[in-house]
């Protein structure tokens, strides 16, 4: 397992410049972030995390333009 630390709800809802009130309905409508639950606590993978970040990204086209 990476040494690097799990991030608490307050530091990922400030990253996503999102309330924390918002991650945690996203944890009751099971979208957002995966998360993992140790005991009482919430915490936050970072590469779980930078991974639904990429997934997020839109990348606009424009009709005459393929992938």
């Amino acid at each position: 397992m990476d040494t690097e630390r799990f991030l608490t709800e307050y530091e990922v809802a400030d990253l996503l410049s999102v309330d924390v009130t918002t991650l945690r309905r996203w944890r009751r409508e099971h979208t957002g972030p995966p998360y993992l639950r140790l005991g009482t606590c919430v915490r936050y993978d970072p590469i779980d995390l930078a991974a639904y970040i990429e997934a997020a990204r839109v990348i606009h086209q424009t009709p005459n333009q393929r992938v």
